[in-house]
Order: structure tokens, then C-alpha cells, then sequence
């Protein structure tokens, strides 16, 4: 078997691999559809069918969701998985299964393209096909993994052009790259970065396509530019998520108290600045990287990581390796990585791995490097390395497959909104026996929060028209209401007098003995637990 056929086939395996763990269970695991994930659902299914998101937005290149404004690619993405899938909870989930696999394509060519190493590639692309983050964000609706397959394309395409000479793939490539700008706005901010330092590095060998292919780029993402300017949802949402809204801000300020305005507005500048500092560091940290990043248990020191804890062995190896080679791939790659991690630090988020997936996946590539480099330091034992990497391979991916089917769902299922899925489907089931029906937005098991987005659970379990729901519910900032359902805060000194209703509250806003003075008819319980979430009472 020649080399070439070799690789195709063992690329071929990887994919399928890579594949079948995001496919498995996907309907099963996450056990519940989280806030983002039922809001997308349902706006995609609106559009489908009548064009218009929720709110009754035609077309909105900015989703004002859960008045979170989301960017639009998933959703539209969506839409069409909805077309194929019809209403089921899985539809919003195949995309990222989709750019979750073909990532794993992306990085190998990204890989032969700027290191000129088919064993590299390979070896990168089955760490995309295994890295815990990988499969973690491939098995839920998340937008940035497409961009990555963008970017990962749109490079290695303009460096092929480069390399043949050829601008029809400089083009391409430009193409690519805006268009990923379009699908997370993290992308739209870092892309520009990203390509700032590749054209400074390769700025020796500008070919004539460069500058056609940079005009191809700003025709790409001049819509983007022209709608982020005119739509101040856009901008509303990078205000929303910039460090300036951690509360850690304030705190500090707080504690100077400052009574000038304008050098507390200084001060508050340089604070986040100190702040964004110590968040970026983080995203470093071998801890985060490789014990606890993904955070999926109340363990502090070992729960998940981004990658598995072997994988720091072949990070070390991989940068020796790069180091000791010489060409600019290997130093552009470094400056790719500190560059990736920028959006993540300047959020009000401690840490945000979501937003820092691409230099996570420009570090399987160093990754991919040290296995190489470590299978050829040691050539003659290479078999009983290769046998010991796969022991330890299989035995980190079960580790983390338990604590991701088991350990996560029981202990964080609040993160992902269970069990609002069965409030829903409860409330939709007993409709026609009551005047009023009241649900308390106020959830947690730990402390309470006013959850964003109930109306999502309740229009898509009710599997209510998209058109009767964009016209027939009323919103406030205080109450949803749709029919005779209301979602509102319970005050139960109030409620408690209510005639003819089913109250579904939260223990938070009852009384500790609410048990035995009303008629509690259903309790909602936290996944497989016992500790309550909810109560439905019988008024």
C-alpha cells in the first residue's frame, strides 16, 4: 500500500472515529437542551417557517434571543437542519456534529499545509478527533466550531497559493476567512488579528494575488461591518460580554472609592485592563488546560480539562520540536495561539474556552508535532509506544465519557435549564384545567437566579405555530404570558390566593413548609436527584 493510500485510509478511520463519538447518544447526552440551545431551536424553526424569528424580526442578521443577540450563522444553520429533521430536539444539535467532524478534515489540512508533514497532520487531526473540548462543544449547538473549519481551510488554502503560486486559491481562501467573521463575533474580532500577523510574517513573498485576494476579503466582510455599525444589537451584545461587566470591576472601585468621575472612569480602564491580564493567564494554566477546564464536576483539582493529561507530555515535546525547526509556520503558529485566547480574556467570563477553541485547536497541531516527535525519538520501540499511547488513550477518553454521561448531568444539570423541558410539557398537559397558570423564573439549587428564556421550553415542547406565537404572546420586563400561561416571579403572599390556578414555583420563593400548607400536586427534581427545583401547586 502506497503511502498516500495509506493515509487516506487512516484519515478515513479517524473521521469515522471522530464521527461516531459526536453522532452516539446525541439525543440522549446532554441530557437536557440548555437556554442557547432551546432558544436557537425554536427562532430556526420560526424562520423556517414563516421567515421571522421569534419576535416577529424578518430575517434578523442579529438574534435578539433571550436578549443575548446572538450571531446568526447556527441558527440559520438550523433552519435548514430543521428542514431535514423536522421537530425534534436533536435537529439543533446536528450542525455541530457536522462542523465538529469536519474540523477534524480541517486541522489535517491545516497541519500538511504549513508544517509539510503528513504525520504531523495525521497525528493533529486524531487529537481533533479525541480532545475532550472537541467533543464537548461538537455535541451541542455551538456556532464557533464552523468558523474554525472556515479559518483552518481559508488558511491553508491562501498558504497553498502561496506555495504554487496559484491565486485561485489565495481567493478562496480570502473567501473563507471573511466568511468566518460572520459566524461568531469572537471571529469577527480575532480573524483580523490573525491575518494581520500572517501577512506580516509572509510579507516577502506577496504575490500579485495578495492584494486582490485582501479586496476579495473586505468585499467578504463588508456586509458584516455596514450591519454591526447600523445595528446596535450587535454592539449591544459586545458590551454585554466585555470585561467591563465583571463584577470584579466594580468591586475594586468600590474599594478605591473614588469621587472623581472621570479619573474613576480611568481607573476603571486600567482595572479591566489588570483583569483581562490575569483572565488571558489563565486560559494557560496546565491546570485549566489539562485537569479542570471544562468544568464539569464540583471537583476542583481533577475534572476535565481541554485536553486530556497526557496530552501536556506531547505540548512540551511539540514546541520542542517546532523550536528546533526552522520557517515561519512554526513561529506563525505560536503568535496564532497568544492571539486566540485574546476575545476569551476580554470577557466578563473568568475563563471562556468557548470563545478560545481555536487556539486549542492551533495547539493540537503543536500537539500532533510531539507525538511524531516522540514515535521517532523512540523508532525502535516505536510499536510498544504506539501500544501504550493507545491504552492510555482509551482509558483518559472512558475517564472523561463517564464523567460526561454520569458524573455532569447529576451534578450541573441546572446549567443546562433541567428540567424546564418537563415543567413544560406538564404545564402543556394540565392547560385546560386551570384559569391561570404561574411559573417562576427563579431557579438554582445552590442560590437562586431569574433564568432568561422559559418561553423558549414552552413554545417548543408545546410545539405551538410559529406564527400564532409571534403574534399572541406579550412580554415585559416584569412577565411572558401566552394564553392563559404566565411566567413572572411568584410572590407567594400574593399568589397563595390566587383561584382556579396551578402555581409551578421555585422552593426559593415558598415557604420552607410548603409541603404541608398547600396542595402540592407534582415535585420537579434536578436530574437524578433529590433535591427539588420545582413545586406545582394546586390553587
Amino acid at each position: 500500500m502506497n503511502i498516500l493510500k495509506k493515509t487516506s485510509v487512516i484519515l478515513f478511520l479517524i473521521l469515522f472515529l471522530g464521527f461516531f463519538i459526536r453522532i452516539y447518544k446525541i439525543d440522549e447526552f446532554p441530557v437536557h437542551l440548555g437556554h442557547d440551545e432551546i432558544s436557537q431551536l425554536y427562532d430556526a424553526i420560526s424562520i423556517a417557517k414563516t421567515g421571522k424569528d421569534i419576535y416577529g424580526a424578518k430575517l434578523p442578521f442579529v438574534f435578539r434571543s433571550v436578549n443575548d443577540f446572538k450571531p446568526p450563522f447556527y441558527t440559520y444553520a438550523t433552519a435548514a437542519s430543521y428542514l431535514i429533521f423536522d421537530w425534534n430536539e436533536f435537529t439543533i444539535r446536528i450542525p455541530g456534529v457536522i462542523f465538529g467532524t469536519v474540523v477534524i478534515v480541517a486541522v489535517y489540512f491545516f497541519a500538511r499545509s504549513f508544517l509539510k508533514d503528513k504525520r504531523v497532520a495525521v497525528a493533529s487531526a486524531f487529537l481533533a478527533a479525541l480532545s475532550p473540548f472537541e467533543i464537548f462543544y461538537s455535541r451541542k449547538s455551538f456556532e464557533s466550531q464552523a468558523g474554525v473549519d472556515l479559518i483552518l481551510f481559508g488558511f491553508a488554502l491562501v498558504k497553498k497559493g502561496f506555495d504554487k503560486k496559484a491565486n485561485k486559491y489565495i481567493y478562496l481562501g480570502f473567501i473563507l476567512i471573511g466568511l468566518s467573521c460572520y459566524v461568531h463575533f469572537s471571529q469577527a474580532v480575532m480573524v483580523p488579528l490573525l491575518l494581520i500577523a500572517f501577512l506580516l510574517m509572509y510579507r516577502k513573498k506577496f504575490l500579485a494575488g495578495v492584494a486582490k485576494g485582501l479586496l476579495v476579503f473586505l468585499i467578504t466582510v463588508l456586509p458584516l461591518v455596514f450591519l454591526t455599525v447600523r445595528n446596535s444589537e450587535s454592539l449591544n451584545r459586545l458590551r454585554a460580554v466585555s470585561v467591563f461587566q465583571d463584577p470584579k470591576v466594580e468591586e475594586s472601585l468600590g474599594r478605591l472609592k473614588i469621587a472623581n468621575v472621570r479619573r474613576r472612569e480611568t481607573v476603571r480602564f486600567f482595572v479591566a485592563g489588570a483583569l483581562a491580564s490575569q483572565k488571558y493567564l489563565n486560559h494557560l494554566m496546565p491546570s485549566y488546560l489539562f485537569l479542570n477546564g471544562l468544568d464539569l464536576t464540583s471537583r476542583k483539582y481533577v475534572d476535565v480539562g481541554i485536553f486530556y493529561p497526557v496530552q501536556f507530555l506531547f505540548l512540551i515535546l511539540g514546541l520542542f520540536y517546532l523550536v528546533r525547526e526552522k520557517g515561519l509556520e512554526r513561529s506563525l503558529i505560536f503568535v496564532w495561539i497568544l492571539l486566540s485566547i485574546l476575545p476569551s480574556a476580554f470577557t466578563f467570563e473568568d475563563t471562556s474556552p468557548h470563545r478560545s477553541i481555536l487556539a486549542y485547536t492551533f495547539m493540537e497541531v503543536v500537539m500532533g508535532a510531539g507525538i511524531v516527535a516522540l514515535l521517532t525519538s523512540f523508532k525502535k520501540y516505536k510499536r510498544l509506544v504506539f501500544l501504550a499511547l493507545t491504552v492510555i488513550f482509551v482509558y483518559s477518553f472512558v475517564y472523561f465519557w463517564e464523567v460526561y454521561t454520569v458524573d455532569f448531568p447529576i451534578e450541573k444539570s441546572h446549567f443546562i435549564m433541567y428540567p424546564f423541558k418537563y415543567v413544560s410539557e406538564y404545564v402543556w398537559n394540565s392547560d385546560g384545567d386551570y384559569k391561570t397558570i404561574v411559573i417562576d423564573p427563579k431557579f438554582g439549587p445552590e442560590t437562586p437566579a431569574y433564568v432568561t428564556g422559559p418561553y423558549y421550553y414552552l413554545a417548543f415542547y408545546g410545539k405551538q405555530s410559529t406564527g400564532d406565537f409571534q403574534s399572541s404572546y406579550q412580554v415585559n420586563d416584569k412577565m411572558f404570558k401566552i394564553k392563559n400561561i404566565e411566567i413572572r416571579a411568584v410572590f407567594w403572599p400574593k399568589d397563595k390566593d390566587l383561584k382556579n390556578a396551578l402555581v409551578i414555583a421555585s422552593p426559593w420563593s415558598l415557604p420552607v413548609d410548603i409541603k404541608d400548607s398547600a396542595n402540592v400536586i407534582k415535585t420537579f427534581y434536578y436530574y437524578k436527584s433529590t433535591k427539588p427545583a420545582f413545586y406545582a401547586i394546586k390553587l
